[in-house]
């Protein structure tokens, strides 16, 4: 196609007597102009304008824009804010273009690592990348988990087509766009967390971006915090149902059970890695959390013990592995409660949804830790310490429901490494076998000294009240699968462990030794039911064994006997 050279005749702009012009070219089916810039002159395409009129109003405008860049001296912003002029869909995204270009002639914008004409995505992103926070690292600070800021975004505010619009012409038009747009059902606190994202957002651009004067959103905009919702919490007989249940995937399950007992936050569990925890002392230090305030306490001895058996169960992995290898979307409220219905917990109130109650979340097993850490006796500065809250008030909204779990009797949560079944049988097995001394706890026993209540070997949370620990721990040595199998549910068997301590070993013969060194390497290749079979038959050895050597005394010979 031929090409077209148009001189535009009418002048659009007069500034200082000299009339500033475009030319147009028409290339290929597209229009295109060209304006002058200092010593340069750059072409646009001008993808809106179909007609040769179109054409010619646009190359005057960008002519005029580009005049006023060069006497403001901003050679180096006028490509990017020419572009958006020759780009620009409408009359309002023009007008929102032109109000840039007058803020920076009129020096009201000064640009400071970033280049003027910078959409609302464009800062966002590099919000969220944590970009931002590398420039500016005394003002802005890394952002630790960003999941939910970027779904708010993508999914609620650049459809709303606000994503474009330069950081320094976006309205409280733009964002009352973005808030009318949201669908109804949306909850009042979501609603609030995408206003709080824009206003954040805008905040950045007036500081330390320096993109703008002012937020344009006023004192007063924000949705207002709605009303506080009842929230359940699991009670620890529900807490033992889920962990003991093989229908669900075992790294959830350990997860679960960490978080319902040292209270940490999704996010910070997620990113623990081997290295943050003294698997020898049961310590854990959490340097990067939500509230840039480093931490570090004494982990439960329980809780410390299963994971001992989780780390050999993943084949020791480095200090720098994560602890919980898992997607944040396989920690999903859905999926939680999903599992919680596989495990048999059917309490109606984790599931209901109305107007003043929300069903159970995984972040509500950290309420649960602050509730039964309450009903425990446990301070609110130990309490703090793990959760990690920088204020009281957060925590008295967990005391009315830490008083009616006292009045219950609900007690703390079943020993970690005991309430998983692959974790206790992970090292326990074998020394059931061989009769060697348990490396585990010294004392623990998760039978409970009255209805409804749950017996803990947390040294942070034993009762004095509580009556002593037995002097045994039980093995559960039962019918187990893989995670992919759910075919053996029944019962498990339980036989007891060697004594721990000083305690007597149990004497074995050749065969008790063969089957003992057969168990061993069953359980080391997860073979389970084989495990179930060889464990049975060595118990009944044992007893067999044992009957055969007491000694009955003759009835004539017995004390009073004539």
């Amino acid at each position: 196609m031929s090409t077209k050279n148009l001189r535009t005749d009418e002048a659009a702009s007069k500034r200082g007597g000299r009339v500033r012009t475009g030319t147009i070219r028409f290339r290929n089916g597209r229009w295109y102009g060209r304006v002058s810039l200092g010593d340069k002159r750059p072409t646009f395409e001008l993808p809106t304008c179909q007609t040769e009129a179109a054409a010619r109003e646009r190359a005057a405008l960008l002519a005029d824009v580009a005049a006023v860049l060069v006497e403001a001296g901003q050679l180096d912003l006028a490509p990017a804010l020419l572009g958006k002029a020759a780009v620009a869909a409408d009359a309002q995204a023009l007008a929102d273009v032109r109000r840039v270009v007058a803020g920076v002639a009129a020096g009201k914008l000064v640009r400071e690592g970033a280049r003027e004409g910078m959409t609302f995505r464009e800062l966002a992103e590099l919000w969220t990348s944590g970009k931002l926070a590398q420039s500016h690292p005394d003002h802005v600070r890394v952002r630790g988990d960003v999941g939910n800021d970027l779904g708010r975004l993508r999914k609620h505010i650049y459809p709303a087509g606000v994503g474009d619009v330069p950081i320094a012409a976006f309205t409280l038009d733009h964002a009352e766009r973005v808030m009318s747009t949201l669908p109804p059902e949306l909850s009042a606190t979501t609603r609030r967390h995408v206003a709080l994202l824009m206003h954040r957002v805008l905040g950045l651009a007036v500081f330390p971006m320096r993109l703008r004067e002012s937020n344009p959103l006023p004192r007063g905009w924000l949705p207002k915090p709605s009303a506080a919702k009842a929230k359940a919490y699991l009670y620890p007989d529900e807490e033992a149902k889920l962990c003991g249940c093989r229908r669900v995937p075992l790294a959830r399950r350990v997860s679960y059970s960490f978080l319902a007992r040292e209270g940490m936050r999704k996010s910070e569990a997620l990113g623990l890695r081997w290295g943050d925890v003294d698997l020898e002392r049961g310590a854990v230090t959490l340097d990067e959390n939500k509230t840039d305030d480093p931490r570090s306490w004494a982990l439960g001895e329980d809780v410390t013990e299963a994971l001992r058996r989780w780390h050999e169960r993943c084949g020791k992995p480095a200090a720098d592995a994560v602890l919980f290898d898992l997607p944040n979307a396989e920690l999903r409220a859905d999926a939680f409660r999903e599992d919680l219905e596989a495990a048999g917990v059917d309490r109606p109130e984790l599931y209901k949804r109305t107007a003043a109650r929300q069903p159970i979340r995984v972040h509500d097993l950290r309420a649960s830790f602050i509730t039964l850490a309450l009903a425990a006796g446990r301070s609110e500065a130990w309490v703090s310490d793990r959760t990690g809250h920088k204020s009281s008030v957060m925590i008295n909204r967990y005391r009315r429901a830490a008083r009616s779990a006292a009045e219950l009797g609900l007690g703390w949560l079943a020993p970690m490494h005991e309430a998983i079944p692959e974790l206790a049988n992970w090292r326990r097995i074998g020394a059931e076998a061989t009769g060697a001394e348990s490396d585990g706890p010294t004392k623990s026993n998760n039978s409970a000294s009255t209805p409804g209540r749950t017996r803990t070997s947390d040294r942070r949370l034993r009762s004095s009240t509580q009556a002593p620990d037995g002097a045994q721990d039980v093995a559960i040595v039962g019918a187990q699968s893989t995670e992919s199998d759910h075919s053996h549910d029944s019962a498990p068997v339980e036989t007891p462990l060697a004594p721990i301590g000083d305690g007597p070993k149990v004497v074995t013969d050749a065969v008790e030794e063969a089957l003992a060194e057969a168990l061993r390497g069953a359980s080391a290749a997860g073979q389970w039911q084989v495990v179930e079979l060889l464990a049975r038959e060595l118990e009944a050895r044992r007893k067999a064994r044992s009957a055969s050597n007491v000694v009955t005394l003759d009835p004539s010979k017995r004390r009073g006997q004539p």
